[in-house]
């Protein structure tokens, strides 16, 4: 089909008068289809929230500085930001008496062990008589009886004299009617000596310091016990009570 002149014209006539409006709908067809897109992609896929950068801080140690990281906290979406109030909680008192103030004894420290005694006999080279009867009654020629014989007797010459058996001190001076003069010494260690059978003179004083062989006087006579001939009588006393003065002193008789 042929198209003249005259339809041409009068097809240019009707499209340049609605050219216009043509032109105004394609962009507001075009514009409505750009705000859908926009919208849609705005659902599907929203805008990630830019994370908080991390915050350093220092803490100071000696006279270096280690750096710790704090990672923010993230509160999840539709918490309350309202501060959380925590009970209050009282600490319960340290019980520190029991370890500061106990009844445990103190430490103390142990005292050295004191030197061993130095014994020595009475008499030089004296030969023993009558021993220790351990408690158990012996004959008295002198008495005519049975009595214990509380000490050890060395034979001995009137006159002879008569030393200390060991350092110590001068605690008493008698004269009885059975014993005639005794001297009694502390040795210490809980050791007392008694010697009996003295004569009158050359005897020490109350309170004299004695060392071993220091002499204290001579052989005189003991009345109780005349009829076994001269001799002096020795007793031991440990802590107050009676022993063999023959093994305090580490000697045998010679019996």
């Amino acid at each position: 089909m042929m198209i003249n002149d005259e339809n041409k014209k009068s097809v240019r006539k009707m499209l340049g008068g609605r050219a216009l409006y043509v032109a105004l709908c394609a962009c507001f067809l075009a514009a409505g289809v750009i705000s859908y897109t926009a919208m849609k992609d705005r659902t599907v896929a929203p805008a990630k929230t830019p994370a908080r950068e991390e915050s350093t801080t220092y803490l100071l140690i000696g006279e270096k500085t280690e750096p710790q990281t704090q990672k923010p906290v993230r509160v999840p979406e539709g918490a309350s930001k309202a501060p959380v109030m925590l009970p209050e909680v009282t600490a319960a008192p340290v019980q520190t008496q029991a370890v500061f103030e106990n009844e445990a004894e103190p430490l103390e420290t142990p005292e050295e062990a004191p030197a061993p005694i130095e014994f020595a006999l009475p008499l030089t080279g004296a030969a023993t008589g009558k021993d220790f009867s351990m408690g158990v009654p012996v004959f008295s020629a002198t008495m005519g009886d049975y009595r214990t014989h509380n000490g050890v007797d060395f034979i001995t010459e009137p006159g002879e004299s008569v030393r200390a058996i060991a350092a110590g001190t001068v605690v008493s001076v008698t004269k009885d009617a059975l014993f005639g003069n005794s001297v009694r010494i502390d040795h210490g260690q809980g050791v007392v000596s008694t010697i009996s059978g003295l004569a009158d003179e050359g005897l020490p004083y109350e309170g004299a310091g004695v060392d071993t062989d220091t002499v204290i006087g001579v052989a005189g006579d003991i009345p109780v016990e005349s009829a076994d001939g001269s001799h002096i009588h020795l007793e031991i006393r440990v802590n107050g009570v009676l022993r063999d003065p023959l093994e305090v002193m580490g000697f045998m008789s010679d019996q």
